[in-house]
This record gives C-alpha cells, structure tokens and sequence, in this order.
C-alpha cells in the first residue's frame, strides 16, 4: 500500500510542476500579446494623427473606439463564441399543465383491482396526470400495509392531489367501521342543511359540533345524530350518490370511497365562504387527534394544514376495531385528500403505522 501511495505523490507533483510552468507560460504569453495590441494601437493612432486631416481623425478614431467596446462586450457577455441554436433543435419538453376541480361524483368512475395499489387520475378531458410511487415509497407503503393487514384485519386508502385530479389507492370498497370519522359529515350536514338553510340556530348546537369534531366527543356527537338523522340526511347522501341504508347505525361503517366522496363535498363546503362554514374549517384544523396531521410531519411538511376527523377503537368482539383517519391537507400550493381506514384494533404501534402510511 505504501509504494502505491509513493506512486501517487510522485504522480500528483508530476503534474502539479508541469502545470505550473504550462500556467507560467501561458501568462507571459497574455501580457506579451497585451503587449503588442497596446504598442500597436499606439502607432495606428500616431499614423492617424499624422498622415490624415482632422476629420478623418476623428471618424477614424471613433471606429476604433467602437470596434473595441464591441470587442470586450462580446467577451465578457460570453457571446463570443456561442452558436445560433438550430431551429430543427426541439425544445425542452415541458410538464403538461393539468387542473382539476374537486367533484365528489368523480370517486364513482375509479376502477380498482383488489389488494392492488391502483394509480388513477379523475382528470376527464385534457391532460391527465397519473400520480406514481418510487420504489422506496412502494416499500414503506408495502410494510404498512403488511402489520396494517396482519391477522387478516381490512385496510384501504386513498391519496389524491386536489390540484391534478390523481392519486392512488388500495381496497377503497371494502366497508370498515368508521368509529369517530363519520363525526365531520354528520357535522357538516347539519351546518350546511340546517344552520345555512336556515331551520336551525347555530347557538342551539355549536358546542356539541365543536366537542363532537375537537374534542371527538361521543356524548355530543350521538345527542346530534340522534336528533337529526333522518330523511333529510338520506337525502343529503343520496345526492352524493351514497347509498344512505347503510348509515342507520350512530357509528357507520363505511368504504373509503364513500369517504372521499364525503370529505370532497366537506372540502367544497368549508370554502363556500359562509361563515358557519368558515367557523366549522376551523374546528376540523384544531382536532386533537390526527394520524394525518402526524404523518404529514413525518413526511416533512411541517408547515402544512390539516383538516380532518381520526377514529379509533377497541371492542370485545373486534368487530367495532378501528384506527382511520380522513381529511384534507393543504401543504403550499398543492392540497392533498387523504382517508385511510383499517379495523384492525387501536394500539400505540396502529396508529404510529397508519401514520407511516400518511407519510
């Protein structure tokens, strides 16, 4: 080892001597040929000054001067040396421009295979753009999904840029039980039904909407649906084209894709302007509990938004398990719908790994 590296040195001064004299050599040559320019400026302009009349001289010299700007202008804006481009060159390809607009009956039109991550994009007409993973992000998403599904426990999700119509998705058709997440459509129904359609004070139920969403109290929330579910509130999904027979039960189970219906329509409400929609927006960023909100961090967006309502729970028969979440995230200029639901029981590590999933 020790020859090599003697090798080396010797190899490196070598060079570094060479160098020095072909440095040394091409500055002389520089200051002579700087040299010569001056020496031969200077005796062109005594030839002008003796051999032509005034106004040649000073026309003449005026060339000159010009010629030498011209010169050093072309040197240091480097257009000295630089080529026409060809006109037969392409251009650099840009990225096509894709907008989107949230509607929730888009979720109707996405196909999936079962237990399959499916890329999709809801962009009809125009440009599409169909969201991909890494193959890092495939991995992290794979190992979530296996502790996520161990013992044969449901998951499914989906993740979708607001702004492009895409996303991805897995086993969103699969009904979970939803635990506290049908907190905010039942909350948004009444705002948007009752309190903006005017049948209802907003004073007579405010507190019982904030506990409900912040707090994901379960006394306010079932005094709320109790009172107000009913044919109006089938009505409300049906618009949705949610089947509503199967949200008789105080808590609903539901698939994720009637999810992202929900919360698409819960999105456009929250920015109608209204100000009880204003005042509900701000209750779904103040929750509590939020995996989305955890992974987000986890993921870097530490200045992100995030609106959403998180359910969780154990039951003796496991057939009320659950750790979800579902909301918006708004990170920038780009907002991001994210619902993930799972039955498996809620645990510490349940919930550190649907955060991962977020993530």
């Amino acid at each position: 080892m020790s020859t090599f590296f003697e090798k080396l040195v010797a190899a490196v001064r070598f060079l570094g001597h060479y160098l020095w004299i072909a440095l040394k050599t091409l500055g002389r040559f520089l200051l002579w040929l700087g040299a010569l320019l001056v020496r031969s400026l200077s005796s062109l302009i005594t030839w002008i000054r003796l051999n032509l009349p005034p106004r040649m001289q000073f026309i003449l010299l005026a060339v000159v001067v010009a010629i030498l700007i011209v010169l050093v202008a072309l040197i240091f804006t480097g257009h000295g040396c630089s080529t026409a481009p060809s006109p037969n060159e392409p251009a650099e390809e840009q990225p096509p421009e894709v907008t989107y607009t949230p509607d929730e009956a888009d979720f109707r039109q996405i196909s999936i295979q079962p237990d399959t991550i499916t890329s999709f994009s809801l962009v009809e007409n125009g440009n599409q753009m169909y969201a991909s993973l890494s193959e890092d992000e495939n991995r992290s998403i794979t190992e979530d999904l296996s502790f996520l599904e161990a013992d044969d426990e449901n998951v499914g999700f989906l993740i979708m840029n607001l702004n492009t119509g895409s996303g991805y998705c897995y086993n969103i058709d699969t009904r979970i039980y939803g635990a506290s997440t049908y907190k905010a459509p039942i909350s948004v129904f009444l705002c948007e039904e009752y309190i903006d359609g005017g049948t209802l004070n907003k004073s007579a139920v405010s507190n019982r909407i904030e506990d409900a969403i912040v707090w994901s109290d379960n006394n306010s929330y079932r005094s709320l649906k109790h009172s107000y579910d009913g044919s109006n509130h089938n009505n409300w999904l049906s618009e949705m084209g949610i089947d509503p027979a199967g949200y008789m039960a105080t808590f609903p189970s539901y698939s994720v894709r009637d999810s992202a219906t929900l919360w698409t329509h819960t999105w456009n409400y929250l920015n109608s302007g209204s100000d009880t929609a204003t005042w509900l927006k701000g209750l779904f960023e103040r929750t509590e509990t939020s995996f989305l909100r955890n992974g987000a961090v986890e993921a870097g967006m530490d200045n992100a938004t995030v609106y959403n309502k998180a359910g969780w729970c154990v039951s003796d028969s496991g057939r009320e398990d659950a750790v979800n979440d579902a909301g918006i995230v708004v990170d920038g200029d780009n907002t991001y719908l994210v619902v993930a639901f799972t039955s498996r029981p809620d645990s510490p590590t349940a919930e550190a790994n649907l955060s991962a999933l977020f993530a």
